[in-house]
């Protein structure tokens, strides 16, 4: 019983570190960047890219990059309208799930 009381607060622990560094991270950019910041965050390195994959499909030299992703993007957007808040989202979500990889 106690194993799992301490494997559960070491996971509540994990949680509210993750949601502090994810606050301290878009927090600053959305003081510097005011209204425009979601664009700011949204359209940095490959996202582009995934969201271009996620819109039109594969084409060019898209096909470098794996298709999960711009898959998750494509389907999430039903339910939300917007490429860019669907590729946030499932970004976020996945660092949830994937902790070791996005610290």
């Amino acid at each position: 019983m106690s194993l799992i009381k301490s494997i559960n607060n070491d996971v509540i622990r994990l949680l509210i570190y993750l949601t502090l560094m994810k606050v301290l991270v878009i927090l600053p950019v959305y003081i510097l960047k005011g209204s425009s910041f979601f664009l700011f965050l949204t359209t940095k390195w490959d996202s582009l890219r995934f969201e271009q994959i996620a819109e039109y499909g594969y084409s060019g030299s898209n096909y470098a990059f794996p298709p999960v992703y711009p898959y998750l993007i494509h389907y999430l957007t039903f339910l939300t309208g917007s490429y860019p808040l669907s590729a946030f989202l499932i970004t976020n979500i996945i660092s949830y799930i994937f902790p070791y990889n996005s610290i």
